[in-house]
This record gives structure tokens, C-alpha cells and sequence, in this order.
């Protein structure tokens, strides 16, 4: 599954991972929930937002330097995308959470 551009969205029980583009975030925020297979988001230049990572189960990485990533517990994250802002929540996610800007 891969979204190109999204904005506002819920989603749940995926299989197969999820590849997500996200090019800024509504009001109504972005949901995602039960999630096997990692998760590979990538955040357009300009997006700021709050991420929410729960139940973890695998790493929480990213190479851009203005997305900060604090680990709350054993499986729960919270991420800030450049100022911070709307809020992104993902839950129960078995694998990679991989966060990046584009190249």
C-alpha cells in the first residue's frame, strides 16, 4: 500500500507493511493502527507535525536531522517532525519504523 500525499486518514490491519507519504496533515490528524510488516514513512520537506509510535515491536529509525525521536517506554515513541504541530499516531506496529524527508 502506498498513499501518495496524504493528509487525513485512518487506517487500520494492514499485512504487508505500509509505505506512507505524508505532504502535511489536517486537522483530523493521521491514524494508523495494526501495522505487520514496518512501517516506511516518508515526511515531505515542510510537514511538521507530532508522531505517536505505540507498541513497538522492532527498531524506530531516521537519518534526517530535523526529526527528533525520544523513546517513552520499552515500545512507545514520540517523534517530532521539524517544529512539531498536527498529530500523527501509529499503533501495534510488528517490524521497521523508518522515517525520513525525500532525497
Amino acid at each position: 500500500m502506498a498513499p501518495s500525499g496524504v493528509h487525513d486518514a485512518r487506517i487500520s490491519s494492514l499485512a504487508s507493511g505500509m509505505s506512507l507519504t505524508i505532504g502535511g496533515v489536517g486537522e483530523r490528524g493521521i491514524r494508523v493502527s495494526s501495522v505487520t510488516g514496518g512501517v516506511d514513512l516518508k515526511v515531505q520537506d515542510g510537514v511538521n507535525a507530532d508522531l505517536s509510535l505505540g507498541s513497538v515491536a522492532g527498531r524506530v529509525d531516521s537519518e534526517a536531522r530535523d526529526i527528533r525521536i525520544s523513546r517513552e517506554n520499552e515500545s512507545n515513541y514520540r517523534v517530532v517532525l521539524g517544529a512539531g504541530g498536527r498529530e500523527i499516531s501509529i499503533d501495534s506496529i510488528v517490524g521497521l519504523v523508518r522515517i525520513r524527508r525525500p532525497a
